[in-house]
């Protein structure tokens, strides 16, 4: 079923439309139409939120025959994950694979169509893995359609609330054409802001200080030999060259990760033309090694306030501006760039989530803790991006831990699992569990638990944890290293 891109290196963001193959794989299934909207008013599984973790949980449960829908305020599958920024997480610092997979299936399947080169090992990250963003959305719509799930855009859900004894939640759905009522057996809070969990009475919590969000954006023409060769005459400009970023690292690979450019920075903030608060930036290359996607803009956000985010948009936006000036004056690499993509919206890291069952903290992540309900492993570093200041918290971690199934449920709502970004951790674990592979891990544990739940009245914390490790392991998770 794999297909090329067929407009080569200028179709990564502008011509993915002339791939045939997508069309094909679309247009000729006779139920694909019915995957649009909302058709029923009864479903065994609703996922709130098509991120990559809502996604694959509707694609767990919907291969497993559940009648799935998701309800997703965009009009694409993928969330966060769209802006342009690599997979992390997927290796530990043992070097071994911890999240395989519907996520690992997802990485392949980019691969085939020549969209991502897979993973990347590399010191200090353990891994990265670079895709185009656009194919992505189409990999997640296809799987999503072949697994028979239904799927509801530009909704997002307003009131919830559960009927019938808390065996049954119904859900108002706000669309471009008024309000919907849908009933679901389970339901899949993947919002990232537990906005579910909240309609629906779950204890979460937000931090007073949350970190900051940024807008990512994406350059082509980027000359890595230009760049390689002004580090080896700036060392001091790279952060992490103690553990292994060095200037002979960046010379023998084709796709690169950085964290720097201090000095230019300071210089250029001095002179008042950045004015960035930040005192580094970070960039990898895409898909494509001569593209870079950039996290360089840094803003206090709450994404869940209206004022806060819309401030946020604006004020990302015209760091954007200025960073792509300082980019093209200052740094050899990047005279001949031009922008290729600019994320849709600012990319909000932290705003509420589950206090569950069990609350995995810092020493949890520190100590590399194993649970006997462990549904998924994590291992990216505790990397906090602080609101204020232009500092950050990142620090690595010996050895990859276990995130327990009761971090995606609290009894309180019998029929509810929460997923992705907002799952029941600390503020400090969340600076490691927030990385996108982790969110992919816990989705695919969320929609397989919800399928299980539904022979124990639709109470999640009710599912027999053998058999939901069982499961997740013969459809390839990785559980232990």
């Amino acid at each position: 079923m794999g297909t090329s891109l067929c407009c080569g290196y200028a179709s990564t963001y502008a011509c993915i439309a002339c791939n045939l193959g997508w069309s094909a794989v679309l247009g000729e299934r006779d139920h694909s139409w019915r995957s649009a909207g909302m058709n029923r008013r009864y479903y065994d599984v609703i996922v709130c939120g098509g991120g990559t973790s809502g996604a694959i949980a509707a694609i767990a449960a919907a291969r497993a025959g559940a009648s799935v829908l998701i309800v997703e305020v965009e009009g694409f599958l993928g969330g966060n994950a769209v802006t342009g920024l690599p997979f992390l997480g997927f290796y530990g610092p043992e070097g071994k694979q911890i999240v395989g997979g519907i996520a690992e299936e997802i990485v392949s399947d980019l691969k085939e169509r020549e969209a991502s080169p897979g993973h990347i090992l590399i010191p200090r990250w353990y891994s990265f893995t670079p895709f185009n963003p656009m194919v992505l959305r189409l990999v997640l719509l296809e799987k999503v359609i072949a697994a028979r799930g239904q799927i509801s855009f530009h909704s997002r859900v307003v009131e919830a609330k559960n009927r019938r004894g808390e065996k049954e939640t119904e859900l108002i759905v706000d669309t471009v054409s008024g309000k919907r009522s849908v009933r679901g057996r389970v339901v899949i809070d993947a919002t990232g802001d537990c906005v579910v969990a909240r309609l629906l009475g779950a204890p979460t919590v937000k931090e007073q200080d949350l970190q900051a969000a940024s807008l990512v954006f994406t350059l082509a023409g980027f000359d890595r030999q230009s760049f390689v060769a002004f580090l080896k005459a700036n060392p001091c400009e790279i952060r992490g060259v103690d553990e292994g970023w060095t200037p002979e690292f960046y010379e023998q690979s084709d796709y690169i990760a950085f964290c720097g450019l201090f000095s230019l920075i300071r210089e250029e903030n001095s002179a008042g033309r950045l004015n960035l608060p930040r005192e580094f930036i970070c960039f990898s290359t895409s898909s494509h090694p001569e593209e870079v996607t950039i996290v360089a803009t840094r803003v206090p956000c709450d994404g869940t306030e209206w004022h806060s985010l819309s401030t946020a948009e604006l004020s990302a936006q015209l760091q954007v501006i200025r960073v792509i000036d300082f980019l093209k004056r200052r740094v050899p690499g990047f005279k001949q760039a031009r922008v290729a993509f600019l994320a849709h919206k600012i990319g909000v890291r932290e705003t509420f989530r589950l206090v569950g069952n069990y609350v995995l903290c810092e020493q949890d992540i520190i100590t590399g803790a194993r649970y006997p309900d462990t549904i998924a492993l994590g291992s990216w570093p505790i990397d906090v991006h602080l609101s204020t200041g232009s500092g950050q918290i990142f620090r690595r971690l010996e050895k990859s831990y276990g995130i327990p199934y009761r971090c995606l449920f609290s009894q309180s709502v019998p029929n509810l699992l929460v997923t992705g970004r907002c799952i029941s951790v600390d503020n400090i674990a969340f600076g490691s569990t927030r990385t996108m592979a982790q969110c992919m891990a816990t989705g695919h544990c969320a929609g397989v638990a919800a399928v299980l739940s539904l022979e124990c009245n639709g109470s999640v914390a009710d599912v027999s944890i053998e058999r939901l490790k069982k499961v997740l392991v013969d459809q390839g998770a990785i559980l232990d290293v």
